[in-house]
């Protein structure tokens, strides 16, 4: 979002005049905060005075300006004009900051074990992940008291499962997201294949 800042010129029809000492910022609870990381924004203003927000996370933020403009005021009576500080008066300006969707892609892959002993499956061997933008996180769906999917995607299979069977695993995989990115989940299928 683009926000442009011009001072005025008291009792003249002169264009405005550039902006000086002003500050972007947010309005939190009655007290003026100015743009930075810890409000989740970046702020760059140019010589002109135009200032450019950039937001950082998700929200509802309250911009508002606050500071000063310097103008050529004439009192009554007075031959000479002088600089003086025009306060600014800034109306608020509502901003509701939503994050992109997330384009991870979850796959479940075929995969064996065997029938007369224990075997442990990686989540890299099990599972095809791609464009993550957050922590990856696994939850089993269906339930098999002989096949367990752990929270990092790891895969146990007990020993006897019946030889030449296959079983399907329903599996939510979940992706954190980021500052930028929302969080999502997204199924996959793993096939394991008893040999």
């Amino acid at each position: 979002i683009t926000v442009k800042l011009e001072g005025y010129q008291a009792m003249t029809v002169n264009p405005p005049a550039p902006a000086v000492g002003v500050n972007i910022g947010i309005w939190e609870d009655g007290t003026f905060i100015p743009l930075g990381d810890d409000q989740g924004a970046d702020l760059k203003t140019d010589a002109e005075g135009k200032a450019t927000v950039s937001f950082f996370e998700a929200g509802t933020f309250i911009l508002t300006a606050n500071g000063a403009v310097k103008d050529s005021v004439l009192p009554w009576g007075a031959e000479t004009a002088f600089e003086a500080d025009c306060p600014v008066i800034a109306p608020c300006c509502i901003i509701t900051v939503a994050k992109k969707a997330n384009p991870m892609k979850a796959t479940g892959k075929n995969v064996n074990a065997k029938a007369k002993k224990k075997t442990v499956i990686s989540a890299k061997k099990a599972f095809k992940i791609t464009d993550k933008k957050g922590k990856i996180t696994y939850k089993q769906v269906t339930k098999n008291k002989k096949i367990t999917v752990s929270k990092s995607g790891k895969i146990t299979v007990k020993k006897g499962l019946k030889k030449g069977k296959t079983y399907r695993i329903k599996v939510n995989v979940t992706d954190s997201g980021n500052r930028e990115f929302a969080k999502v989940t997204k199924p996959a299928t793993v096939k394991i294949k008893i040999k």
